[in-house]
């Protein structure tokens, strides 16, 4: 009878470690290592350094009414550029050749940190509502407009621009990479690390963070800058037809090395912090993994990027209703207690606006309060605002943690090696 029990006991075994040693299953783990304290307490701390950095920066500049060209699309009675969710109806408008939109609602008295922080929040929102439609065109593109708010940024703002992007990416950097650490240390050995011993790693390691996606792009721009050098060569009176044809063969080896690094980075981008995170190695290093395994299985790790995006996706959407379902119910409670006042109006109405799914917190500038009521209000602000900036941590927490995992199962299928091989400190080795 023992005998036999045993036997039934191994079997299960099998079938767990079955179950756990297949790729799509580990990446189920995403969820789990993403809501681990540390690594949520580091997404956090990350949000809320760079939003102070930009409301500082917003104090000194303000977006003008010459960026505030309504599109000549905009339908009538519609009022935010948002409730397009489709490429087909957004609005733009053209000048100088570069295409740009504007959301004159999230732009209106605002700074330019404010203005891409609204809006790129709202083009994530329906980019995640779009993937789970499995609109995968419209997914695209509300990101290629968020990357398009960037360009609006440096266009109208390059001295901000390049001041606030410059320390943002440093913070992403260190925050990313702490977080891919613990995620890979948890991952690999069933290790938790602290908040302390990852950030150390991850300042310890900050230039190569820094510099896996950089160096990528500067190479681009580089080898660009010899295409557009050959076309303005192409100006000069009577020869410079002749040029372009002499340098043409050039041109096309030169787009053709742009083409090969431009797929490499846009498969491989999210595996570079985690192989510095795992290897414990420099920019070069992860740069040079990633693209070798980008290439070598290119439909494996773009299958574990859709599959981890839709299940990111899904956890985001049920985060974010937790974090609705928190606020609408403490506002309807609040609100039976409360009764309106001659105006119409009450006082829960005055200090905190009734929060929807997609906007869990809005400001209403034409209410007028009184100076007890604009301190509750900031009081509530303040609360409303930690719990979507803890629904933000979360994303960012998922995405480097699947980035972690992916990593892992690509170094498995390339390399052979296994998930719980990981660089560990010769401290961290001794104290064991």
């Amino acid at each position: 009878m023992r005998l036999l029990e045993r036997n039934v006991m191994a079997k299960e075994n099998q079938l767990i470690k079955i179950w756990e040693d297949f790729a799509f299953t580990r990446l189920l783990r995403t969820f789990r290592l993403s809501v681990g304290p540390s690594k949520m307490f580091t997404a956090l701390a990350g949000i809320i350094i760079i939003c102070f950095f930009g409301w500082l920066m917003d104090t000194c500049t303000k977006v003008s009414s010459n960026e505030l060209n309504p599109p000549a699309a905009m339908k009538p009675g519609v009022a935010s550029v948002a409730e397009y969710a489709t490429p087909s109806q957004w609005p733009m408008y053209k000048e100088k050749e570069n295409t740009f939109f504007v959301l004159e609602e999230y732009s209106r008295s605002r700074g330019v940190f404010s203005t891409l922080w609204n809006f790129t929040a709202a083009r994530f929102n329906v980019a995640v509502v779009s993937l789970l439609k499995w609109r995968l065109t419209d997914v695209f593109f509300n990101l290629w407009l968020c990357v398009i708010s960037l360009v609006w940024a440096i266009k109208f703002h390059p001295f901000y621009s390049v001041i606030f992007l410059t320390f943002s990416a440093v913070i992403i950097s260190l925050a990313g990479g702490a977080i891919c650490r613990a995620a890979a240390l948890e991952f690999a050995r069933r290790e938790k690390p602290g908040f302390t011993e990852t950030i150390k790693f991850s300042w310890q390691k900050l230039g190569g963070f820094l510099a896996a996606p950089a160096i990528p792009v500067a190479i681009m721009v580089v080898a660009g800058s010899g295409i557009t050098l050959l076309g303005l060569a192409g100006n000069i009176p009577d020869v410079g037809p002749i040029i372009i044809a002499a340098g043409f063969f050039a041109a096309l080896i030169l787009g053709l090395f742009i083409a090969l690094f431009l797929v490499g980075t846009v498969i491989g981008s999210n595996l570079m912090f985690p192989a510095i995170a795992y290897e414990g190695s420099n920019g070069f290093d992860a740069i040079s993994r990633a693209f070798a395994y980008a290439y070598a299985h290119p439909w494996a790790a773009t299958l574990y990027g859709l599959v981890a995006s839709f299940y990111g996706a899904v956890s985001y959407l049920f985060i974010r209703f937790f974090a609705f379902l928190l606020l609408i119910t403490t506002y309807t409670l609040l609100d039976i207690g409360i009764f309106g006042d001659k105006a119409g109006t009450d006082v829960l109405t005055k200090i905190w606006i009734k929060p929807e799914f997609f906007k869990l917190f809005r400001d209403n500038p034409e209410i007028t309060l009184t100076s007890i009521e604009s301190a509750s209000a900031f009081i509530i602000k303040l609360a409303v605002l930690t719990i979507v900036a803890l629904l933000i941590a979360f994303v960012i927490s998922f995405y480097f943690c699947a980035s972690t995992i992916i990593y892992s199962l690509m170094r498995e299928k390339v390399d052979k090696i296994r998930p719980n091989d990981i660089y560990v400190h010769l401290d961290h080795i001794r104290d064991e």
